[in-house]
Order: structure tokens, then C-alpha cells, then sequence
């Protein structure tokens, strides 16, 4: 399953982005932004782009996968992975959940 993700202003406010899936993500772009940003010592604004456009991203926006339970730094892992690898399902957060089930 692919989730087809409009990237654009958020309204009223020009240096918040967020993907337009119809659920409100923007608390954990912020969260995990700021985790980014200080991680990696980039600009706020490029941090939360990097994260947006990232299939970790989507896979949060995707509904079926539940992961509004994720802390931010459990999806920063997720981010990291994804940036090493080209997949975030290699975290250890995904394969703990994975044994579990």
C-alpha cells in the first residue's frame, strides 16, 4: 500500500508544513523536527522537510499502521534507520512490535 502525500503550507503560518492524509500530524512534525534539528544541527524548517518526505513519515500518516502510539524519539530511531538502510522497518521499534505480535 502507497500513500500519495501532498506536502504544502500549513495555513496562516508559511514555516509550518505538513502532508495533507486528513489527520492532524503536525504535534509529531514539530516534536520529531526539533529532535532532528538539534541532532543533526540543521535548520528547523529543513528538518521538518527531511521528515515529512520520508517514508517513516508515511508510514505515520498511515492509519492501518497505528503508530500514534510512537514516542518522538522512537520515530527519530525510525527516521535514523531509514537514513542508513532506505527502511525504517529495520528498527528495532518495528522488529520488538514484530516478535511480540
Amino acid at each position: 500500500m502507497s500513500i500519495n502525500l501532498v506536502i504544502k503550507p500549513y495555513e496562516g503560518d508559511s514555516d509550518m508544513w505538513y502532508a495533507d492524509v486528513g489527520n492532524d500530524l503536525r504535534p509529531y512534525q514539530r516534536a520529531v523536527a526539533m529532535l532532528i534539528a538539534e541532532k543533526y544541527n540543521l535548520p528547523f524548517e529543513e528538518a521538518r522537510k527531511k521528515f515529512v518526505s520520508s517514508e517513516t513519515y508515511a508510514m505515520l500518516a498511515d492509519p492501518e499502521l497505528a503508530m500514534g502510539t510512537f514516542s518522538a524519539r522512537a520515530l527519530l530511531d525510525m527516521w535514523e534507520v531509514e537514513q542508513k538502510t532506505g527502511n525504517p522497518r529495520n528498527s528495532a521499534y518495528i522488529a520488538i512490535d514484530d516478535y511480540e505480535q
